[in-house]
Order: C-alpha cells, then structure tokens, then sequence
C-alpha cells in the first residue's frame, strides 16, 4: 500500500513539474545555428543544449561531446535570478539580478571565490561598484560620472592607499572621439573618426613610447603606422584587409616586408634590408601548408615538407644541394641523416664565396648533427 502511494506522489509530481530539452548545432563561440534532435548529437564539432524547467534554464555548450561551458540560472521572478557560470565544470562566475539590474557579481579562481563586486545604481544607471576581498574587506571602489543625457563621461578606481586610475570618455555630439585611461605611471589613449579607431598612444611619465596612426592613401585602403622610440613601423593593408607590405625605418636604415597571396594563403614573403635578402615561399594542399622554402641572398637553405602541424621533415642546403635531413614528431626532432653527395660538395667547393660560407655556417649552426660526417 505505501509502495502505491509513493508510485502515485511521483506520478502527480511529474505531471506538475516539467524538463524540455532543445538542441543545436552551434559554433565555437556558443551561438546557436539551427535546432537538431538528440540523436544528431555527435554529428557536430559544437553543439548547445538548452534544457528548460519550472523555475531553472541550463545552457551548456559541448565540444565533440565534452562540455565546454554551462551556465545556469535559477529564477525568483522573470526579471530576478542567480545566474552561474562554469567552464569545464569549474565554477568562474555567479551573478544576482534584481529587476534585470546585476546587483552581486562573485568572481572564482579555480573553483575558489576570489573576490565579489557589489552595485549600486542611481535611475537605472551604474553609479558605483565595490570591489571586496572573499572575507569582505574592501579592495577598491569604481565610480561611474555621466552627463546630463546619461552618457558615461569618467570611470575612477578609488583604492583605500590614495592612490587613483581613471578613464575619460570624450564625445562629439553622439559620437565617441577619445578615450583616455590612466594606471599608475601610464596612460593610454584611443581617438576615433565616424566610429573606427584612428589612433592610438601609450604614454609613460607623460612622454610619448608608442603610437599608432591608421591612414588612407592611392595604393592602400589602410595603413597603420607605429612610433616607437627610435623605430617607425608602416604597415598597408589592401581593400580586402590582408597586409601586404611593412616598413621599418631605423635611424641608419630599414627593412622592407612583402607579402603575396593566393585567395587568403600567403605564398611568397619577402624581406629586405641593405645587407641581406631573404625570401620564404609556401605551398599549399587545399589550405593545407605543405611546405615551404627559405632563401637567403639567393641561395637556398631551407625548405621543411609538412605531414601535420606537428610531423615535418626540414632539409639543410649546401651550395643549392640537400646536406642534412631532420625529422620532426610531436615537435620534436626524432631523428637527422646526411644525404649530401661527396663528390658534388668537392666539385662546388671551387666555387664557393665567403658570403655563401657564411650563410651556411649559421644555418648549420641552429642544428646539432651526432655521428661521423667522413664520407
């Protein structure tokens, strides 16, 4: 009889409650694509389950079957939950919304709470945040100044020491034109023009290190431009965004990079300077690198043939001829053979140059060969 009366709670309990599950394929970022059934689970890279029940949501994001990030919240009210977040299984965040206004944030490292942010808010607006320690001591607090349309004008950290950072914003009627932040001995600006960043600056004890300008001329749709100290940095872009030249201009001279491409794959990489050349040619199968070669001055030294990202064979040249093959697993190098010919190294040593000599020499010294190189 009372196997009977427990068999009809759970019966009544199940009709009155409830547990819906959805699927989707998703992309790495955990954004939804299109809705699946279960059973295509293990079909895709990513896929996003949503499982809804009375007062409760869970999201999780998996990869290849393995979760990678949940988030779950549990519902007082629609505009008032404890929403938590967890990656890998790890707790990393819990947040409290009261009226849809975050109003506790508890902040973990490795599963153990690390400090949590209390918010205060004046006509909807953040006003105040508190930063607190895990036993409530207060670490610093961030003050929010708006203007008179409620437009956020200056962000101050007030830390318990006196000392202060701060970011202003600068606005030109509705657009953002600059943004200033200030920690300690630096500052950093960032001004734009119709809403894209047009220049950037990194001060240190108010003296200018580091600047970056993006410009317009007849052969680019973009350039960037960096100064620092001694060293000016010009890199163009072409109208589809890919770079396609960097120049760097020393006090006693430059050096000039040139990229070609073939669709989004880069085949050819050129870099000069007064003393030296060097050219880089790359291979594709499909998108696939499969090998590329390395010139110096001309002169071939290198070219490494791709299995994978981490299997490749490296062939050491001499006079334009294979000398040393390295075999790389993992990474990692497995094993190295000669394979030059004796008689074609005797032949060619008539020839040779000092600047060729040279060349070689320091490529073969990156390689450390066991054995007897006696023919």
């Amino acid at each position: 009889m009372k196997r009977s009366f427990l068999f009809f709670i759970f019966i009544f309990l199940s009709i009155f409650s409830f547990s819906d599950i959805y699927y989707y394929k998703s992309n790495k970022v955990g954004v939804p694509i299109y809705e699946i059934s279960f059973t295509r689970f293990s079909d895709f890279e990513y896929v996003i389950s949503y499982e809804v029940k009375d007062n409760s949501t869970v999201k999780t994001l998996f990869k290849n079957g393995k979760e990678v990030n949940r988030v779950e919240r549990v519902y007082e009210s629609p505009s008032s939950f404890v929403e938590t977040e967890y990656i890998s299984g790890i707790i990393q965040a819990a947040s409290t919304y009261s009226n849809n206004l975050l109003t506790r944030e508890d902040i973990f490292f490795e599963g153990v709470l690390a400090e949590y942010r209390e918010y205060r808010y004046r006509n909807d607006n953040l006003e105040k945040k508190l930063t607190k320690s895990p036993e409530g001591e207060l670490l610093y607090t961030t003050n929010y100044l708006r203007g008179k349309n409620g437009r956020l004008v200056r962000v101050t950290n007030v830390y318990p020491d006196g000392k202060n950072t701060y970011s202003l914003y600068k606005f030109l009627n509705s657009e953002l034109k600059t943004q200033i932040h200030e920690y300690d001995r630096y500052s950093f600006q960032y001004s734009y023009y119709l809403g894209k960043l047009k220049s950037f600056e990194e001060r240190q004890d108010g003296e200018l290190v580091f600047r970056r300008e993006k410009l317009k001329d007849e052969i680019a749709d973009v350039e960037e431009v960096d100064f620092l100290n001694d060293r000016t940095l010009k890199k163009i872009y072409d109208k589809e965004n890919k770079l396609i030249k960097e120049i760097t201009t020393f006090e006693n001279g430059k050096i000039e990079v040139d990229y070609k491409y073939s669709d989004n794959n880069i085949i050819e990489k050129s870099i000069r300077s007064s003393a030296r050349k060097e050219l880089y040619l790359y291979e594709y199968d499909g998108d696939v690198l499969s090998k590329s070669s390395e010139y110096i001055n001309d002169i071939l030294i290198k070219t490494i043939s791709y299995d994978s990202n981490d299997n490749y064979v490296e062939t050491i040249y001499r006079g334009n001829k294979p000398f040393i093959k390295v075999y790389f697993e993992d990474n990692i190098e497995v094993k190295n053979e000669l394979v030059f010919n004796k008689q074609d190294f005797e032949e060619d040593s008539i020839d040779k140059n000092e600047e060729t000599e040279e060349i070689e020499k320091e490529e073969l010294e990156k390689i450390e060969v066991e054995g007897n190189f006696e023919g």
